[in-house]
């Protein structure tokens, strides 16, 4: 700052003083001092990682020309230890990068001219944009071997819009063994091919352009597995010393795939004396060397991969009654035996002579 004053000179002798010379003008300059300090720094363009602060120009230069800008950011009010330390060659603004996502942050500015660096401003807290909260209102449905998570989008987006969400499911808490992993855009998401009564863990995050965010995580326990109905319209038709049973397959296998059938025929209806099993791909499924006029119970029921189905109703038939005979282990009705004579068989229920050396 400079200042114009006038000076003149007057001589002195032993008698006084005399008068004063023609004056002359110089120019003093005051003491230049560091700047004031900025306005308060505004926040704007506030993303994931980047942010830009303005500020206004101090009252006071100082005297001299403002050279640059000082630019502090800090997570601590007390700007130790610095995230961002940089300077602008004098503009009122400043893009900053390097910020945490979600990140707490404060910012101060100050001003410099040849004399040093002024004070600094008052600092502005502010916040970076963030991944979105929890999913709301999270549920899990299940049946025998599949599991439907179903939720809401989440209380806060973090500033930026939900593009997805990540679904999880496992069989352990830690989410380490048995994990299965889906992307969607939203609710439901549903996981299949899951086994029956077991344990399953599930999780859920939403996703936006600052990253995903945390999880929420519930689990349950799935149905024991739909085994097969009962076959359908078991009948029974026998011979003396045999029996066929026939069916048609049961109205539902549940949630396994057909395995076979299988077959007992028993002589109480209790199934506990004179049991015999058979196994088969399908009707008919038939018994044999049984004893003729006997009362015998049957039952049918069909099995898949996660076990055996309910019993058809067990059925009754009486054999054929009449006079047998037990040929080589099989019961044989005696019109149906034979005996060998003269090199020929002959049914033994018929009377058998020689006449004129034929048998007739």
């Amino acid at each position: 700052m400079a200042l114009f004053t006038m000076c003149g000179f007057v001589p002195t002798t032993r008698r006084g003083w005399g008068d004063y010379s023609p004056w002359v003008s110089f120019t003093t300059v005051n003491a230049d001092t560091v700047p004031g300090v900025p306005g308060q720094p505004t926040m704007s363009a506030i993303g994931g990682t980047t942010a830009t602060a303005a500020w206004a120009a101090p009252a006071s230069d100082g005297g001299a020309t403002i050279t640059q800008y000082g630019v502090e950011v800090s997570a601590s009010t007390g700007f130790s230890p610095l995230v961002v330390s940089t300077t602008t060659a004098g503009a009122l603004s400043k893009a900053l990068s390097g910020l945490a996502v979600g990140g707490d942050y404060y910012c101060r500015i100050r001003a410099y001219n040849y004399k040093g660096w002024g004070d600094y401003s008052t600092y502005r807290a502010f916040s970076m944009l963030d991944v979105p909260t929890v999913p709301t209102s999270f549920s899990i449905t299940r049946n025998s071997n599949s599991l439907t998570a179903i939720f809401s989008a989440p209380a806060d987006n973090g500033g930026s819009a939900v593009t997805g969400y990540s679904i999880q499911i496992a069989l352990d808490a830690g989410f380490t063994s048995g994990v299965q992993s889906k992307t969607s855009g939203g609710s439901p998401v549903s996981f299949t091919g899951l086994t029956p009564d077991t344990v399953y863990y599930v999780r859920v995050a939403a996703i936006n352009q600052y990253g995903t965010g945390p999880w929420v995580t519930g689990s349950t326990t799935l149905l024991a597995p739909l085994l097969p109905t009962v076959p359908q319209g078991l009948t029974l038709s026998g011979t003396s010393d045999s029996l066929t049973a026939t069916f048609t397959a049961p109205s539902s296998m549940g949630d396994g795939a057909f395995v076979d059938y299988t077959a007992e025929l028993a002589t109480d209806a209790g199934f506990t004396l004179g049991v015999q099993t058979v196994s088969s791909s399908g009707s008919p499924i038939s018994f044999s060397a049984l004893t003729p006029g006997g009362t015998y119970y049957v039952r049918v029921r069909a099995n898949s991969t996660y076990g055996a189905g309910a019993w058809s109703t067990a059925s009754i038939t009486l054999l054929f009654a009449g006079l047998y005979l037990k040929v080589l282990g099989v019961w044989k009705p005696t019109n149906n035996v034979y005996i060998k004579i003269a090199g020929a068989w002959r049914n033994v229920f018929r009377v058998w002579v020689k006449v004129a050396g034929t048998w007739r």
